[in-house]
């Protein structure tokens, strides 16, 4: 029996004694920062002037032009007027070989381009403008100056010159159903150049990047005080798992 005592009161006093026992200071490591990349400055599109005026991005993320959402007659004679301001803006041999296609499809769509026109027209006095001519004309000036744009005229030239090529093979008839896509390919070099342009001016400040980690204090954790009564251990059987 007292052997038996013996064999209790042992593991009751080793946990005694780890209770009265002082906890071990405990070094924290200060956290890893890892160095940020310095991100590179957009610069500015090439021909483009701080402050320019461009239109504003739409809710999609688009640009506005005035070759969008057109009726088949509008389309029709925009693309007239585009391929137009092309003739006499394009130069060097590109804009030679513009300049004798845009005059061929003159000539061999002569009456599709007039309906075009008179249909256009008639839209605008649909419309209830106080003065159709007048608004016709703004709306004319405001288109040939929107393909005028300068910066975006290699892009623009290098189109005009493609859809000047697909053209002869379109029919007449046809032209209501080609005029959207050949003008959004026209558009396109605009577009792209107005993105350009909002990146360059909205964009971040650089962030100043990490050059190295500044130096932490050392905690210490507090030793526990001992407990008036023996502890019960308590393992979590997770651990094994």
């Amino acid at each position: 029996m007292a052997r038996l005592l013996r064999a209790l009161v042992l593991p009751v006093a080793l946990l005694a004694g780890c209770a009265h026992r002082a906890a071990t200071p405990v070094a924290v490591a200060p956290p890893v920062v890892a160095a940020q990349p310095t991100p590179v400055a957009i610069t500015m599109p090439a021909g483009a002037s701080p402050g320019m005026q461009i239109p504003a991005p739409l809710a999609d993320g688009s640009y506005p032009t005035p070759s969008r959402g057109l009726s088949p007659a509008a389309a029709v004679w925009h693309l007239r007027a585009a391929l137009n301001v092309a003739a006499l803006a394009c130069r060097g041999p590109t804009g030679d070989a513009i300049a004798t296609r845009y005059n061929a499809l003159l000539s061999g769509r002569r009456g599709a381009f007039a309906g075009a026109q008179t249909a256009a027209f008639q839209e605008v006095r649909a419309g209830g403008a106080r003065d159709p001519q007048d608004a016709w004309d703004d709306a004319m000036t405001r288109l040939y100056n929107y393909y005028a744009l300068a910066p975006a005229r290699d892009g623009f030239c290098a189109a005009a010159d493609r859809v000047l090529t697909a053209l002869p093979g379109i029919a007449a008839e046809g032209l209501a159903g080609y005029a959207p896509a050949a003008l959004a390919e026209l558009d396109r070099p605009f577009t792209d150049f107005f993105r350009a342009y909002d990146a360059w001016r909205y964009q971040r400040p650089p962030a100043a990047s990490v050059a190295a980690v500044a130096p932490v204090a050392v905690g210490v954790i507090p030793a526990a005080k001992a407990p008036a009564t023996v502890p019960v251990l308590k393992v979590d059987p997770a651990i094994f798992r």
